[in-house]
């Protein structure tokens, strides 16, 4: 399937697409993690204000974390594969992003510079180890998912995997630089 087709499906049907394919998993997940980022950075100001910000985090962040990862498990696979990185990793969470500034900002986040900076930073890895798990068959919902506690179980393995791909794609690069390198046009 296509970039352009699974936007066109996400577009046009956004109830079953966003709402019912919504990701429980990634949700909770996302929540967990994201949550600890806020009430962590926030701690320095007391105790209540960062179980405060937490609380104001989950209650967007949860059900917007299975949205973005209703898209992300869409777009697992489509082609162009660079098309849908630069969704799934550019503007998935720049979106998100733009929400939890304004939210943050609302309640009058007192760390909010340091917040979104860890936050960005953890979305940079996480947008790609979202869609590079569940191109492997974890943390999906809906028809042939695993229970969650399996995908858990799996966590372990697939974060050195993940780890490991930066060094990988280096050793390939340095093995046939020339593979990587566009091919020249014959002369006539």
């Amino acid at each position: 399937m296509t970039v352009i087709e699974v936007c066109r499906a996400l577009s046009r049907h956004p109830i079953h697409e966003h709402l019912h394919r919504w990701n429980w998993k990634n949700a909770l997940f996302t929540g967990l993690v994201r949550g600890a980022l806020f009430f962590a950075t926030n701690l320095v100001d007391g105790w209540s204000t960062a179980v405060r910000v937490l609380a104001v985090d989950a209650l967007f962040r949860v059900p917007l974390s299975g949205v973005y990862a209703a898209i992300t498990q869409a777009l697992a696979g489509a082609q162009p594969r660079w098309a849908s990185l630069a969704i799934v990793v550019g503007l998935v969470p720049a979106f998100g992003h733009a929400v939890e500034i304004v939210v943050h900002w609302l309640i009058h986040t007192p760390e909010l510079r340091t917040s979104v900076i860890v936050s960005v930073a953890f979305s940079a890895a996480s947008s790609l180890f979202n869609l590079f798990s569940m191109e492997r068959g974890v943390f999906l919902v809906g028809a042939g998912a695993r229970p969650f506690a399996e995908d858990v179980r799996r966590l372990p393995h697939l974060l050195v995997e993940f780890a490991m791909v930066p060094g990988r794609a280096a050793r390939r690069l340095r093995a046939a630089p020339r593979a990587f390198l566009p091919t020249p046009p014959e002369s006539a």
